[in-house]
């Protein structure tokens, strides 16, 4: 997930902070998003979108 994140102009810094994430969710942990951004479902489907267009 760092390097994907990277090769797509993450900062370092985030870079790191997504692949925890990742990495707690893959291995059953739970997050709690303190700041939600509009992460629902059409956003989701546009980044898959946008990804899968590259």
């Amino acid at each position: 997930m760092h390097l994907l994140a990277v090769e797509n102009g993450w900062p370092q810094k985030h870079a790191k902070k997504l692949s925890d994430l990742a990495a707690k969710i893959g291995s059953g942990g739970r997050v709690q998003i303190k700041h939600p951004r509009g992460w629902g479902e059409p956003t989701v489907a546009r980044i898959i979108a946008e990804l899968q267009s590259k």
